[in-house]
């Protein structure tokens, strides 16, 4: 028996030696291991347990054998040519080729070079691989495609490990020369950390004229994986170029995964020009992270040597879909911005997103989440989104975004023409925005023509909600709303904006402005619930001090609104709050043509063709042409203002050179003073005009006609919204 064996062994040692049968030849000298996805241990045979001994491991299997590749792609002995300069990248012709490249880059192996002397006498730098110049010179195959439907359930022959590792991140240059890479297939099933794509990790490299295809990569079980179609990882100064993911490419978190992306889960710093992704990005199970079409996670943390950062002319149509709370985006999950560094702009320019967003938690068509800090500026210009996003918090453009310390966002010339739909807080172009400590936040030139609704929560044409703090200013102008704004459950619907808010516990004062905005769409706020606003274009206004200021100039709402019980309507503006002392608040040179029906109950709805609600608010040179309806009687219904409470001092409201349609008994429904009397300059040069008055230039008294009105048709129009 031992001859035996004896004798089998001499005739493996021959057959090694000689390079024959199935064993594969010595890898090169910078990797003792050919690339392949590790295969998991079997579990025991049943049979060959002792009794009352478990066949399972101890814990929960994380992984489906028939998901993990049992090939092993062997690595060409050298590149095609070339010496991995700019002038001569090493050239990349095959799938070993690849493969070689991984080995090599990863092993943090040097170039062979010639030592020779420059004309300084100095000899050259050493030449790594990882930071070398490559270039794609076909169209590479890592797997038969032909079965890549079934991809999900059972792995093709050969796994991906990803180029670049943390320790050895790629830093040179990826030229794919306009050439495609098909069928990668990575599946990371570890609990540790993973940094899953084509690269691993990318620390200031370029990768540029690239397109992959019909490949799948699944991060599973790991709450720290960041995965990409391109790069799981990339480190500050990477830059990615006119690189494409196509359609028929998956990228998958499976219970877990902190960015999933597109093209990168994790980009720090990085520029981003002409990328386009058509790939699913998808998270399942109840986890929370981040998934983007462009990046699951934006972070600008880490000082680089550009002062400002560009994501231009890129687009994302494949879907990203979430069954948990992830932070969802059209191109960005979650920007995280404010490192001290050299860093202080982000500029997302002529950017488009036309595949459907879906979370149970919030959801950006471009962005979901966004978080600003240290006079941070992200500028947000030309850009679109196209397709349905729906979430807890829902925004056409932007979920919900916070700035602080001097920080600035705005969203300038963009359009949203996606249905947006939120079980809570919708916008058209944003949910909910936050500014503190003498931070700024523009919404200009924006507009929304899709539906937006909200299952229970408040709605609103461009801006649900803002809450402003410590000096801070928000700007909503020259935006226009043309789709249909639904909310149920009574909190509120609004043309243009749902809610501002102003808190300031120093009474260092905020600053609100809409100017030139407009509505034409029908506003809806159905259910039972006792409370809300509905409004043509702003909801409600919370002021927090004196020092607080608002304006509202030059709106116009021409859309229809409907509202259920015990609700506070205005053709402008809903409901005026004070939380102290009175603000300066105006509203001059705003109509309603829309009409307004309430459900109400004996009297707990307040209705007004400008204004429902009124503490605060001095009203000017607008109009009202709108038909006023409560289906119960109530008292507290104006032509103007629903209700005026308490002018007195402390409540300087005031209407001033205002007209209304006749049709309603009164222009403004006045609570008096404790003493039962009024103030004589509530209301002055207020008049009831018949239809057949509104084109009539003279009846306007008060009105500029020379710059901001004119009359065109029936009533006057506002000559920036023509």
């Amino acid at each position: 028996m031992k001859q035996w064996v004896c004798g089998l062994l001499c005739i493996m040692i021959w057959l090694v030696s000689a390079g024959c049968g199935t064993f594969p030849s010595e890898p090169p000298a910078e990797s003792s291991q050919p690339i392949s996805t590790p295969v998991p241990t079997p579990s025991p045979d049943p049979s060959e347990l002792e009794p009352g001994e478990s066949s399972q491991p101890e814990e929960e299997k994380i992984y489906e054998e028939d998901r993990v590749p049992t090939g092993l792609r062997q690595p060409a002995e050298e590149f095609a040519g070339g010496s991995g300069t700019q002038e001569d990248p090493f050239r990349i012709a095959t799938a070993e080729h690849l493969v070689l490249l991984v080995q090599r880059v990863n092993s943090g192996a040097q170039v062979t070079q010639q030592e020779e002397e420059g004309e300084s006498g100095e000899k050259e730098e050493p030449l790594f691989y990882k930071d070398a110049c490559y270039l794609l010179v076909n169209d590479v195959d890592l797997n038969d495609t032909g079965a890549f439907a079934s991809w999900e359930t059972v792995a093709p022959e050969f796994g991906w490990t990803p180029i670049g590792t943390g320790e050895s991140g790629f830093s040179g240059q990826f030229d794919g020369g306009g050439h495609s890479i098909r069928g990668l297939y990575l599946y990371e099933y570890g609990q540790e950390r993973k940094e899953a794509g084509l690269f691993g990790v990318v620390d200031g490299g370029t990768i540029c004229n690239l397109t992959l295809s019909r490949s799948s990569v699944t991060v599973r079980n790991g709450k720290e994986d960041v995965a990409g179609g391109l790069a799981g990882l990339a480190r500050p100064g990477s830059v990615l170029k006119n690189c494409t993911v196509e359609d028929s490419v998956t990228v998958t978190a499976e219970n877990g995964g902190l960015a999933i992306g597109g093209l990168t889960g994790e980009a720090d710093s990085i520029t981003l020009q002409n990328c386009k992704n058509a790939a699913v990005v998808s998270q399942t199970g109840t986890a929370s992270g981040s998934l983007g079409g462009l990046a699951g996670l934006y972070t600008v943390e880490t000082q680089t040597r550009k002062a400002v950062l560009q994501m231009e002319q890129c687009a994302n149509s494949g879907e990203i879909l979430a069954e948990g709370t992830a932070a969802a985006g059209g191109l960005i999950g979650t920007m995280r911005a404010g490192a001290e560094g050299s860093v202080k702009t982000v500029n997302i320019k002529q950017c488009q997103n036309s595949g459907s967003v879906q979370t149970m938690g919030a959801a950006g068509g471009l962005v979901a989440v966004a978080q600003l800090d240290q006079s941070f500026s992200v500028t947000v210009f030309e850009c679109e989104n196209r397709s349905m996003v729906s979430g807890n918090l829902s925004g056409g453009l932007f979920g919900e975004a916070s700035v602080n310390n001097g920080s600035t966002l705005s969203l300038k010339s963009c359009t949203s023409n996606g249905e947006v739909k939120a079980r809570y807080t919708a916008g058209g172009v944003a949910a909910q925005l936050t500014a503190s400590s003498s931070s700024t936040l523009q919404v200009s030139q924006c507009q929304n023509g899709s539906p937006v609704s909200s299952q229970s929560g408040r709605a609103a044409g461009i801006l649900s909600g803002a809450v402003l703090a410590g000096d801070s200013t928000c700007q909503i102008l020259s935006c226009s709303n043309y789709g249909t704004v639904t909310a149920q459950g009574g909190v509120g619907a609004s043309g243009v904006v749902g809610i501002l808010t102003m808190r300031d516990s120093q009474k260092r004062g905020n600053t609100v402005s809409v100017y030139q905005c407009r509505n034409t769409a029908p506003v809806t706020m159905v259910g039972t619930a006792k409370t809300g606003e509905l409004s043509g274009i702003l909801g409600r206004l919370e002021t927090g001090s004196e020092k607080d200021r608002a304006k509202i100039a030059q709106c116009s709402n021409s859309g229809n609104m409907q509202g259920g019980t015990a609700c506070i309507a205005g053709g402008i503006l809903a409901r005026d709050a004070m939380r102290g002392q009175a603000a300066q608040v105006e509203m001059t040179d705003c109509c309603n043509l829309g009409n307004i029906t309430v459900e109400n109950e004996e009297d707990d709805s307040c209705v007004g063709g400008l204004a429902g609600q009124d503490l605060q608010v001095v009203i000017k040179t607008s109009y009202s042409a709108g038909v006023l309806t409560q289906k119960t009687k109530g008292e507290r219904m104006g032509g103007l203002v629903g209700e005026m409470v308490t002018p007195d001092e402390a409540h300087p409201c005031k209407v001033e050179n205002c007209y209304y349609l006749n049709l309603s008994e009164k222009a403004i429904s006045i609570t008096p003073l404790a003493d039962g009397s009024f103030r004589s300059d509530t209301a002055v040069n207020v008049y009831a005009l018949g239809a057949s008055d509104f084109p009539q230039q003279k009846k306007f008294v008060g009105f500029d006609f020379e710059t901001v009105w004119q009359i065109s048709g029936t009533y006057p129009t506002l000559r920036a919204l023509t």
